[in-house]
């Protein structure tokens, strides 16, 4: 199989994709962020493809797809238009954006460690309302919020 650029559309679709399930701080963060796509140079490893897309840009650094390994980085530049560092990461959207603050915040600030209990509203009948980055929205099977009564499940 011969290697070829991803074009602007496959990039997109991966992007799009990486938001389905992002809550409203990831996705503020990523509009501060976001950038049109656009190529930087990043010489020699992207001279083939004519360099690779940068999609976002914050505090002097670059997020950008490398289609050679198929993943999302983020490095440093110097000058607009060029990537200083050549990385190799192997990220989907979901996972960059996973790893920006505002979802570590979001999913470490909620009080739930590794040996916590689960919650009682989790014990209840019911569904997921709205699926989140960094949390789910539930519902009653009677289509309310779930009650903070304590029950064993």
């Amino acid at each position: 199989m011969t290697w070829r650029p991803i074009t602007l559309q496959e990039l997109t679709a991966l992007i799009r994709v990486g938001l389905e399930e992002a809550d409203d701080a990831v996705l503020a963060a990523w509009q501060t962020m976001r950038v049109e796509p656009i190529k930087w140079r990043c010489s020699p490893w992207g001279d083939a493809g004519g360099g690779f897309w940068v999609v976002a840009i914050r505090d002097e650094m670059a997020t950008w797809y490398n289609d050679i390994e198929g993943g999302f980085n983020t490095g440093p530049f110097t000058t607009p238009g060029t990537i200083d560092e050549y990385s190799c990461n192997q990220d989907d959207f979901r996972q960059f954006l996973a790893g920006l603050p505002e979802a570590i915040v979001a999913e470490h600030g909620t009080g739930f460690g590794a040996t916590a209990g689960i919650p009682a509203a989790l014990c209840l009948p019911g569904r997921i309302a709205r699926r989140q980055t960094t949390f789910w929205t539930l519902e009653t099977a009677s289509g309310q919020e779930p009650s903070t009564s304590r029950r064993s499940c």
